[in-house]
């Protein structure tokens, strides 16, 4: 077993949200490098960062924290947030970062998928929230109810974080149309 640890950056401080909740923050750390400095000499085989800004905004606006993390450790690094188009998926693996976390917004749109999962199939990643109502409408009965059957978290009433697959190894893709 691998144990990720986690970075979630907003205001460009290290905080937790209780519950997924933006009114809920507790801040751990005022520095995130400081703290992907300290799971890297702990051990860390990989550090998950999400740029909970950029979720909200729809596009990176911790990126330059998150390439300093990147060329000071010796340690992968995995980036979730505020990506949604190739030119920034390609922006984060260009600068050393190994894969990219696409989120529900690869539900939302596929075509954000389907360019950039031919020129890096094992560097995209899709977080699946285990609560299936937090699937976007636009995903359709079909695909809510094979991920219910699919997603590793959906099997576990104690989960509580996303599940990730390869978007290249994903069944559950195509959204029925409206």
């Amino acid at each position: 077993m691998i144990i990720i640890p986690a970075i979630d950056i907003k205001d460009g401080k290290c905080v937790r949200l209780a519950q997924g909740k933006f009114d809920r923050v507790t801040t751990y750390a005022d520095n995130p490098l400081d703290m992907a400095l300290l799971w890297a000499r702990k051990g860390a085989e990989l550090i998950h960062i999400v740029d909970l800004d950029g979720s909200v905004a729809g596009r990176p606006r911790n990126a330059d924290i998150i390439l300093n993390i990147v060329e000071n450790i010796n340690v992968p690094v995995q980036i979730g947030g505020g990506i949604r188009d190739m030119e920034t998926i390609r922006f984060y693996l260009d600068q050393g970062v190994s894969s990219v976390i696409l989120g529900t917004t690869a539900l939302k749109n596929q075509q954000i998928v389907r360019k950039p999962v031919r020129f890096f199939p094992a560097e995209l990643f899709w977080a699946l929230t285990p609560s299936m109502e937090k699937l976007p409408s636009g995903a359709g009965r079909k695909t809510r109810r094979k991920m219910r059957l699919t997603s590793p978290g959906s099997m576990n009433p104690m989960a509580s974080r996303p599940s990730f697959t390869r978007i290249s190894s994903a069944t559950a893709w195509e959204p029925e149309s409206t």
